[in-house]
């Protein structure tokens, strides 16, 4: 079976998706290094040159294995993030905490508000968003939890930033746009205290989900729909906060080679996301092969 073939059958059969997890995580424990080669290939449809890297995914699986990890996994902590930030004076735009717990049965639901959103921090997915506390089931909710603190994130697509974090749950403010959906994403892609690039994420309220790429000076780059490029210009008109949030993006990423800083704009204030250091692992297939191309020659590793 051709590596195209292979693909095409992961997207149809759960059996052969299945035997493929089974494969990759064998492959993981026994060397990462070959694993992720060989995931990059069936992922991105061409072969990983770790010594010579150009695409921006090439670059990321790169850092993964050459980047210094104490200030990365820090800021992966989605708990420990936070005395980053308040050490380069944003304190203003973090979101308010309601609880930090060790496991699930710490958490007493009588004492938070009507909404809120529980997250493991040593991971991404590991959410459980709250609209309505009297709608949510406890039991369900904290098993979830409690399975998600034992699982060793970053394993399978090796990212090791999040393999030494001190795991606990995280109980937030409950985040909402003026119109009483989910807020759309902002997303800097940056380069040792430069803008790279804007992703922006719509539609998550009604799964819809859209990505919109621009440069810093909110020239559109390329997006994952049919709409033509008049439409989104009227539909993602230069937001108003946009300034503000390279500025501090910039400010935040000059250590590092990579990192994609994550924001919300919620009733005109700008709120921080997270710090986001292999999106998609290094397999994101969300834009085109060029812009991976672009996007990989504006980071230097050197």
């Amino acid at each position: 079976m051709s590596y195209a073939s292979l693909k095409e059958s992961l997207k149809k059969s759960t059996v052969v998706e299945s035997s493929y997890l089974v494969l990759l995580k064998m492959l993981y424990s026994i060397n990462p290094k070959i694993a992720v080669k060989f995931e990059f290939l069936i992922s991105m449809g061409y072969s990983l040159d770790l010594k010579n890297p150009i695409t921006f995914n090439e670059k990321i699986q790169y850092l993964k294995f050459n980047e210094k990890r104490n200030l990365i996994t820090n800021c992966a902590d989605k708990i420990l993030v936070r005395d980053y930030i308040i050490s380069k004076g944003y304190k203003a735009i973090l979101n308010d905490i309601l609880g930090v717990y060790d496991n699930a049965e710490q958490i007493n639901y009588d004492l938070l508000p009507n909404q809120f959103a529980l997250k493991c921090n040593h991971g991404c997915g590991y959410n459980i968003i709250c609209k309505d506390k009297s709608q949510l089931n406890i039991e369900e909710a904290n098993e979830k939890l409690n399975s998600w603190l034992k699982e060793k994130f970053g394993v399978l697509h090796y990212e090791p930033q999040y393999f030494n974090i001190n795991r606990k749950i995280l109980c937030e403010k409950y985040l909402e746009s003026e119109s009483g959906g989910i807020m759309n994403d902002y997303k800097l892609y940056c380069s040792q205290g430069k803008v790279l690039m804007i992703r922006v994420i719509t539609g998550r309220e009604d799964h819809d989900l859209k990505k919109y790429h621009f440069d810093k000076n909110w020239n559109f780059l390329e997006s994952n729909t049919s709409e033509s490029i008049k439409e989104i210009q009227d539909k993602l008109k230069h937001p108003e906060k946009i300034n503000e949030i390279i500025e501090i993006s910039e400010n935040l990423s000059k250590d590092f080679k990579f990192v994609r800083v994550d924001f919300y704009v919620i009733r005109n204030k700008v709120i921080f996301g997270e710090l986001t250091f292999t999106p998609t692992g290094g397999f994101d297939t969300g834009f085109t092969k060029e812009l991976d191309i672009w996007l990989g020659s504006q980071i230097d590793l050197n």
